[in-house]
C-alpha cells in the first residue's frame, strides 16, 4: 500500500481519537445526555428583546448588555446580518436585529446602526422583507396587517380527506400556522415607545403595502394573491358565520398541543406565535399554559463568556444517539458506565402517545422519540432511527432494561 509523506501516523490517529473520546465523555450533562449549542441567525437571540416586550417582561441591564454584546459580535463589516454564520447580509435578519436593538433603547445614530440602516435601504427597505419578519412587525405596529397574507381560523373546518388542510402541513409549520389564525384575526399591535420604531426602514415616498398582483400574468402566484384579498374581504365582512366556532376550536388546539417544557413543537417560532395570541385572546400573566410558556424560554437561553444568545430549538436526544454511536466506534466498551447511563436516559424519553401523526396513521402503537427533552405532540422518524440503533450498541445488564430494546 502506497502512503502518502503527509498521512497521519497510526500512534497520532488513536491518540487524537482518544483524546476526543476523554472530551466527548466530559461534556456528558450528570442527568446521562449530551447536548450541544443548536446555533441559529442572530435574529433568533435579539428577538427576545420584542418577545420580552409583548409580553409585559422586564429585561434586566446586564443580560440586555450581554444580548447587544451578541449581536454586535454577528454584524458584517457592510452592516448587515448573515443568515447564518459567514455568510451575506441578509435583508430580514437585519432588519428583524435592528428593531430589536432600537426597541432595547440604542441610538440610530450609532454607527453600527446607521451602517445597517444604510445596508437595510439598499436592499430595498422594511417592505422587502419576508413574510415572517413583516407579520413579526406587524405585531408591534411597525408593519399593517393589511399587507400581510390572511390566514383565517376557519382552516380547522377544512376536512382531512381535502388537498389543503392543518394535518397536510409540517409538524412545525402545522403549529405556527395554528396560532398564526389567530394572530390573522386579532390583528395585536403592541406599543412601542416613542422614537423606537424603525419608520426610517421605509424607502422615501413607498406608500403602497399592498400584496399587488402582477398585470396580465396567470401564475399560482396571481391566485394565492387573489385568494388573499377574497380572504381580506370576508375578514372585514360583519358576516363571518362560524368564526366564533372556528376561534374557539383553534384556541383549544393551540392549548392542547403545548408540551411538558412550556413550548410549541420544541421551536421559537410557533412558541412565540402561542404566546402571542393567548395574551391576545386575554390570557393572563400568571395562567399556567402562560407561565409555563415564558419560563420554559430559559431553558432554551446560554450565557457564556460570548454573551447571551436564545436556541431556536435544543437537540438532547439527537446528540445523546450519536454520542454513543461515536463512543462505541471509538472503542469504548458496550458497558462502560457512561453508556449506560445515557442509554437509560434515553430510555426514559420514548413516547408512548399518541401525536398527530396518529391523524394520517391511525392504530398503529406509540413508541418513538422526538429531537427535543419534551415534544410529545411530534416524534419524529431521524431520532426514532438513530435512537434504537444506539441502544442496540450498548449492554444494559438488567433483564427488564434488555426486553425493552426487543
Amino acid at each position: 500500500m502506497v502512503m502518502l509523506s503527509n498521512s497521519p501516523k497510526r500512534e497520532d490517529l488513536e491518540r487524537a481519537i482518544r483524546r476526543a473520546r476523554e472530551k466527548l465523555l466530559r461534556l456528558q450533562r450528570p442527568e446521562g445526555y449530551w447536548m450541544g449549542e443548536l446555533e441559529a441567525d442572530v435574529s433568533v437571540a435579539a428577538g427576545y428583546i420584542p418577545v420580552m416586550h409583548f409580553l409585559g417582561r422586564k429585561i434586566g441591564e446586564e443580560r440586555t448588555s450581554r444580548l447587544i454584546k451578541f449581536v454586535r459580535g454577528r454584524q458584517n463589516p457592510d452592516g448587515s446580518w448573515p443568515a447564518y454564520k459567514g455568510g451575506p447580509g441578509d435583508l430580514s435578519v437585519s432588519v428583524q436585529v435592528y428593531f430589536a436593538l432600537k426597541l432595547a433603547g440604542l441610538s440610530p445614530e450609532e454607527e453600527f446602526m446607521k451602517r445597517a440602516r444604510e445596508f437595510i435601504l439598499s436592499r430595498g427597505g422594511l417592505t422587502r422583507t419576508n413574510v415572517i419578519t413583516k407579520v413579526w412587525l406587524a405585531c408591534f405596529g411597525q408593519f399593517p396587517w393589511s399587507a400581510t397574507p390572511t390566514v383565517p381560523p376557519e382552516l380547522i373546518f377544512l376536512p382531512r380527506w381535502f388537498y389543503f388542510n392543518i394535518y397536510e402541513f409540517s409538524s412545525w409549520a402545522r403549529a405556527t400556522i395554528m396560532a398564526l389564525t389567530l394572530l390573522s384575526h386579532l390583528q395585536p399591535s403592541c406599543p412601542v415607545p416613542d422614537g423606537r420604531g424603525v419608520a426610517e426602514l421605509y424607502p422615501e415616498g413607498k406608500q403602497d403595502h399592498s400584496l399587488g398582483q402582477r398585470e396580465g400574468i396567470i401564475s399560482w402566484e396571481n391566485l394565492y394573491l387573489l385568494l388573499d384579498r377574497l380572504l381580506k374581504l370576508y375578514q372585514k365582512s360583519p358576516l363571518k358565520p362560524g368564526r366564533k366556532r372556528a376561534l374557539s376550536l383553534v384556541e383549544e388546539w393551540v392549548v392542547a398541543h403545548q408540551d411538558a417544557d412550556g413550548s410549541w413543537g420544541g421551536i421559537m417560532l410557533p412558541w412565540v406565535y402561542a404566546l402571542f395570541a393567548l395574551k391576545g385572546l386575554g390570557y393572563p400573566d400568571d395562567h399556567p399554559v402562560m407561565k409555563k410558556g415564558v419560563e420554559g424560554l430559559e431553558n432554551f437561553i446560554i450565557e457564556d463568556e460570548e454573551g447571551f444568545r436564545l436556541q431556536p430549538a435544543v437537540s438532547p436526544v439527537w446528540d445523546t444517539a450519536w454520542a454513543i454511536l461515536a463512543l462505541r466506534e471509538s472503542g469504548l466498551p458496550p458497558d462502560h458506565p457512561a453508556l449506560l447511563k445515557s442509554a437509560r436516559w434515553l430510555l426514559r424519553k420514548e413516547i408512548r402517545v399518541r401525536g398527530d401523526w396518529a391523524v394520517k396513521n391511525p392504530g398503529i402503537e406509540p413508541g418513538c422519540w422526538a429531537f427535543e427533552f419534551e415534544n410529545n405532540c411530534y416524534p419524529d422518524i431521524d431520532d426514532s432511527s438513530v435512537v434504537p440503533r444506539a441502544l442496540l450498541q450498548v449492554r444494559l445488564p438488567e433483564p427488564e432494561e434488555r426486553q425493552k430494546l426487543s
